[in-house]
């Protein structure tokens, strides 16, 4: 077989590849026609998600007015204060009533030694003037001394009933005062005692409040710092995950092409190793001169491949 009928048959076998190649192409253009036109679609950038900086509340930094810590501090202490006042006023009602009952026991037992006298010697009158009657001296003198002795008697036992009467009341009276005076007393003494309470509770409230106060304050101070810091969380959360979402977008991309890129140098790969094998056989001046001349290399072969070939045998394009 002459160069030239070998050259012929290379020329067919590399015409009947490319016929191969397109009719393999054209097979697959119904499959290959919903993937080229997803991959000329135009290219579809992720939206960048945003994160919202949280979001913080500020402490009330009022708290209570001396008015309202006032109320509250009567507040706590009103049941001690109305116990202690009770107990007072409980001991002194107590005592005066015990007093009030004595004197009406005094009353009546003064008032029935006063009955009693009356009657004992209303007794005695009669059974002297009886018996001065019997002796026949109703009307003497005796009569009249005897009868004055009785009276006289009567009278004195009268004022002894009541004179224990009067220092019994007299008695009485002063344990009244003098529980009146141990009230006064206890509710002095209870004032002096409530009002130290009242101001060390006042004081307790008083500080509750500032310190309160002084920590809302210095936690509202930091809401600035914290916002500044949520913020920049928020947008580098942001970007972190947008520059996540290009690299995929963009190593789907890069996968595609190199697909498409294997696909083609698969066709141009067996188009470069047979034209090699065909230029082997010829000597390498007409190697060369085949390269240069004959179009059936420059048309089926890349312009990589074909450049390649020239530099292979020494041709300078």
């Amino acid at each position: 077989m002459t160069i030239k009928e070998l050259l012929d048959g290379v020329k067919e076998v590399i015409k009947r590849a490319s016929v191969a190649a397109e009719e393999k192409k054209k097979q697959q253009t119904d499959v290959e026609k919903t993937e080229t036109a997803e991959q000329e679609k135009p290219l579809e950038l992720p939206k960048k998600k945003t994160y919202e900086a949280p979001e913080f509340t500020k402490l009330d930094e009022g708290g209570a007015t001396d008015e309202q810590i006032a109320d509250r501090a009567k507040g706590d202490l009103f049941d001690y204060a109305s116990a202690s006042r009770s107990a007072i006023s409980d001991a002194y009602e107590n005592a005066v009533k015990q007093a009030e009952k004595s004197k009406k026991s005094g009353e009546e037992a003064y008032r029935s030694a006063v009955e009693a006298t009356d009657s004992a010697y209303d007794e005695a009158k009669r059974n002297l003037g009886d018996a001065l009657i019997r002796r026949g001296m109703a009307k003497s003198s005796t009569a009249a001394l005897l009868e004055r002795d009785v009276d006289l008697d009567r009278a004195r036992k009268t004022s002894e009933a009541a004179n224990r009467y009067a220092e019994t009341v007299a008695a009485l009276d002063n344990e009244i005062a003098k529980a009146e005076s141990e009230r006064d007393a206890a509710l002095k003494n209870f004032d002096i005692e409530y009002a130290v309470k009242y101001a060390k509770r006042i004081a307790e409230l008083s500080k509750e409040r500032d310190d309160k106060r002084e920590e809302a304050i210095k936690y509202n101070n930091s809401l600035a710092e914290k916002k500044a810091d949520g913020e920049m969380s928020a947008d580098k959360a942001s970007s972190d995950l947008y520059g996540k979402d290009l690299d995929n977008v963009s190593k789907a991309v890069s996968a595609t092409e190199a697909l498409n890129k294997q696909a083609k140098d698969d066709d141009a790969g067996k188009a470069m190793s047979l034209a090699r094998y065909v230029l082997s056989k010829m000597p390498r001046a007409q190697a060369a001169k085949a390269l240069m001349t004959d179009r059936v290399y420059a048309e089926n072969l890349t312009a990589k491949q074909y450049a390649a070939l020239l530099d292979e045998y020494g041709v300078r394009a």
